[in-house]
């Protein structure tokens, strides 16, 4: 028989493949698994696809701008561009989470709108609150000006224990549902909530091509190569260390990360991992067998078999990734084969026959090589049996939890040197798991007060596993009830460091690195506890430093900051009643202060302002000295309708804005009335850019006629807005806005183009009158668009009149003059707009021979009973004629002023007695109504 030879090797190798089954459950082979995973990685070399873009933020973009952050303007222009070249999606892997400045921000804000949804914009978790030891995470969300118009996306990423990243989850839970991650919108393919994306890291990141943000802001980039592409701008120089180690390629760029991950996705090969233990315990029994079974074969036989087992497993693992995307986890099998290797190959022998007696020995010593191994981890390790008493402790306890003196033995109760909030929650976990309730193993941290008074981030996990059979005939309450031993593994380390580096990160985060003040989105959380605490009785002052500017340029920079960290040390010695204070931008601050009952204490804790913040300031060149200019709102009870921090906080600016109009040093409280009006215009300006578009904005005309006859001379174009929500909004309040914000060119040539292309449409003697604005003058391109709304629309440039408008003559270069007189050579009329309101001279009529006066309606309203008007209308009728100019008269609406006109010479006549402004197709009916020959003023 050879059943006692048997049990010489095939006893020895169970117990020694147990024992590696047993290190394969507490994951002490996962980094041999991670290793051979990642050098799957390199048998592929997989293209990537040509849908994604780079635009880089390398040290020539960083040299090119000068400062980093950029400015929100740069932001706006890398959109801008994207959008001209014809980018499908504009991802940017920047965090806009904070305001900058106002014009910055509102420049980003409007071309994310022009982009018109395909502007990405990165959210990420962080905790919620610096030095707290809870698990509160909150979601860091671009600014709402931003995230209005764009795409929200995540970008976190987690590395392994070992640094590197291996996956990139497909999204995160947020209050309002699932938000998929970057690679997952753009890759465009359902992802489960909550998963992960094993990057398939055989892609090659080198195919993705990469375009240097300043080649695309100065114009060289190529835009054939953005076109119909997805585009991610993120950083690629090396002090803005956004790199991340990943298998097969070192380090690269988060953006790439981004981009392999989504490559993964577009390629169809999301990685399938397949779990350690699902693979190890069939490998268990199959060596199992196959130890029996080879019992009676040569050593040569046993050792081929045993030998070709590793290399068959990595064989079949490279090919279930390189055609399948399935990652094999194979450590198990090659260090089980090997092992069983080693063992058989000992047990043929005659010396390891002689040996066999010490087997148990031997079993006791490869004991003693694991606890080795557990001993001298990094990580402090304790394995605990269910009465609580340590098994196996690594070197490494004694340092993490501060015990002082010699490692404790095994055998050892832990109560005896873990702390006993610890092991009360390891008791609990091992009495649940008897109890059927599954483990929930997640990293927790407590905090430690170590020997030396210092409290120390400990960070944990703890595990469950059962020894032995694994089921008993009832069932628990979540699963079945553990029938063999069970263990708890306690894993530990010390993270004083990194939250200590995480903390100051959110320090830097949540305040000015100058003057240690708050920033804007902390500050509004400060207003936000202190109506909580105080429950009212707080005002906020937001003020600025008068004439600061000056003292930067007079006494140089530095100096100014100087004077920045003085004011900001100058709040803070008056903090007993100063609940806060923040910069809000470079030379304005806010404060929030308590103990305020009534607006005359509002108005004497914003004097002590002032004159604290007013004192001069000594400097290295003297002292220097700067206004303040405040504004201030006072806040409700919590709890009251309009007690909003951020309301708040807009409120106090709104009044520091007219404070500085106001100018000097003065405190302006808070006006509703003047809010609405300012919310109203923020309405405006916000959908004006759109309103084109949508076609909410239309063109009506309105008739002008021969005083001499009455008949029909041409129309005057006027634009109108009829706004989905604020209803008919008056051109004087929206071209103002226009002419501010820049959207009076694009306006302006709209404008241009539809009067043309409708009065083609009117009979060849009528004529159309278009206003230009100034603004538009300042353009080269302005004599261009004349002549290509001319050419589109088929319009006689004699039928077109160009309005200008006279107050701004005084004021026009030369060049504005030549492209005037160049407009005059197209064949186009020219009238001077709304005469005698403005300054302008007879030199300016002489000079340019406008071919029309017109003359403003405030002139003509009181016509009939005011001499003066009279005498300046005959004037103005005199000088038309010196010159050879028709004279037109806005704003007649009775016939005693059309008989009196007439009589002084004037030619033509508006108003509302001929017409008033009718739309397009309406006033092609109004005419053909009076081709019948009748005047109009009959």
């Amino acid at each position: 028989m050879k059943l006692p030879a048997m049990k010489g090797h095939v006893l020895p190798s169970t117990a020694m493949l147990a024992l590696v089954l047993v290190m394969q459950a507490f994951s002490l082979l996962a980094p041999l698994d991670r290793f051979l995973s990642d050098q799957r990685f390199r048998l592929a070399d997989r293209p990537v696809s040509d849908r994604i873009v780079f635009v880089a933020i390398d040290k020539k973009s960083l040299d090119a701008v000068g400062v980093w952050p950029w400015p929100r303007s740069v932001h706006a222009a890398i959109a801008d561009r994207l959008r001209e070249f014809g980018a499908r999606e504009i991802v940017f892997d920047i965090d806009f989470s904070t305001p900058s400045t106002p014009e910055g921000d509102a420049a980003f804000a409007a071309a994310i709108e022009r982009a018109a949804g395909t502007v990405t914009l990165p959210v990420f978790l962080q905790r919620g609150a610096a030095g707290s030891g809870d698990a509160n995470i909150e979601m860091t969300e671009p600014i709402e000006a931003f995230a209005r118009n764009a795409w929200l996306a995540s970008v976190n990423v987690y590395p392994d224990s070992d640094g590197k990243v291996r996956t990139f989850p497909t999204g995160v839970e947020t209050a309002s549902g699932f938000l998929a991650s970057v690679p997952a919108t753009i890759a465009g393919t359902a992802v489960p909530p909550n998963g992960e994306i094993l990057v398939d890291f055989g892609l090659d990141p080198h195919g993705f091509t990469t375009i240097s943000a300043s080649d695309l802001l100065d114009g060289t980039a190529d835009a054939a190569s953005v076109e119909g592409r997805t585009v991610v701008i993120g950083a690629f120089a090396t002090e803005l260390r956004d790199f991340y180690a990943v298998p097969n390629h070192d380090f690269i760029q988060g953006a790439v990360l981004q981009g392999l991950a989504a490559e993964t996705l577009i390629a169809g090969r999301n990685l399938q991992q397949i779990a350690p233990m699902k693979v190890a315990l069939p490998a268990f029994f199959v060596l199992l067998a196959l130890m029996v079974g080879l019992s009676g074969q040569t050593s040569f036989q046993t050792i081929l078999t045993f030998a070709s087992i590793p290399i068959a497993a990595e064989a079949v693992a490279a090919v279930l990734y390189l055609t399948e995307g399935v990652m094999a986890p194979t450590a198990f099998i090659d260090v089980a084969a090997l092992t069983a290797l080693a063992v058989r190959s000992l047990s043929m022998t005659e010396l390891f026959r002689r040996l066999s007696r010490e087997a148990a020995a031997e079993a006791r010593n490869t004991r003693r090589v694991l606890q080795q191994v557990v001993r001298e981890n990094f990580d402090a390790i304790v394995v605990i049996d269910e009465d609580m008493n340590a098994l196996q402790i690594s070197e490494a306890v004694g340092t993490v939890f501060d015990l002082h003196g010699a490692l404790p033995e095994a055998g050892s109760p832990v109560v005896d040197f873990l702390p006993a909030n610890l092991s009360h929650e390891i008791y609990a976990a091992i009495f649940e798991s008897r109890r059927g309730i599954p483990p929930r193993p997640e990293a927790r941290t407590f905090f430690l007060k170590a020997g030396d008074g210092c409290r120390r981030a400990i960070e944990y996990t703890i595990g469950i596993s059962e020894l032995g059979k694994t089921t008993q005939g009832r069932n628990g309450r979540d699963g079945t009830v553990p029938r063999g031993k069970l263990v708890a593994c306690l894993t530990a380390r010390d993270v004083t460091e990194r939250l200590t580096y995480q903390e100051k990160l959110q320090w830097l985060s949540d305040h000015d690195d100058m003057t240690g003040t708050w920033r804007r989105h902390a500050f509004i959380k400060v207003i936000d506890r202190a109506m909580k605490e105080h429950r009212g009785g707080l005002a906020i002052i937001a003020f600025n430093l008068h004439r600061f500017k000056t003292v930067n340029v007079t006494l140089g920079r530095e100096t100014g900051n100087v004077v920045l960290r003085a004011v900001a040390q100058r709040l803070d010695e008056g903090k007993d009643r100063c609940c806060g204070a923040a910069r809000l931008s470079g030379d304005t601050f806010a404060v929030i202060v308590s103990g305020i009952r009534t607006e005359a204490d509002a108005q004497d804790a914003a004097n002590r302002i002032i004159e604290s913040i007013g004192a001069p300031y000594p400097v290295a060149r003297g002292s220097a000295k700067v206004g303040v200019q405040a504004g201030v709102t006072l806040c409700q009870a919590y709890g009251a309708e309009h007690a909003n921090a951020e309301a708040l906080l807009e409120h106090a600016e709104m009044a520091l804005d007219e404070a500085r109009v106001a100018g000097g040093s003065r405190v302006v409280f808070h006006d509703e009335a003047l809010a609405t009006q300012r919310r109203r215009s923020r309405i405006i300006e916000r959908d004006l850019w759109q309103a084109v578009e949508r076609g909410e904005i239309h063109l009506a005309y309105q008739l002008q006629v021969g005083l001499s006859d009455g008949a029909p001379r041409g129309a005057e174009a006027l634009v109108r807005w009829t706004h989905p929500v604020l209803g008919n909004v008056g051109p004087d309040e929206f071209i103002r806005i226009a002419e501010v914000n820049g959207f009076i060119s694009t306006l302006g040539r709209w404008i241009l183009f539809t009067a043309c292309r409708e009065s083609a449409q009117w009979p060849e003697e009528l004529s159309v009158a278009v206003n230009v604005a100034p603004q538009q003058f300042l353009h080269d391109d302005i004599v261009d668009e004349v002549r290509d709304a001319l050419a589109e629309s088929g319009l006689k440039p004699e039928r077109l009149t160009i309005e200008i408008v006279e107050s701004e003559l005084l004021e026009t270069a030369d060049s504005v003059l030549d492209r005037i007189l160049a407009l005059k050579a197209l064949g186009v009329r020219l009238a001077l707009d709304d005469f005698g309101t403005g300054y302008s001279g007879i030199s300016y009529l002489s000079r340019l021979r406008f071919d029309k006066i017109k003359i403003d309606k405030q002139f003509v309203r009181d016509l009939t009973t005011n001499v003066e008007t009279q005498g300046i209308i005959r004037s103005v009728a005199l000088l038309g004629d010196s010159f050879d100019m028709t004279v037109v008269c806005e704003g007649i609406e009775t016939r005693e002023q059309e008989a009196f006109l007439r009589l002084i010479g004037c030619d033509e006549g508006q108003g509302y007695l001929y017409s008033r402004p009718i739309e397009a197709s309406a006033f092609r009916a109004f005419i053909a109504g009076k081709q019948d020959g009748t005047a109009v003023s009959a």
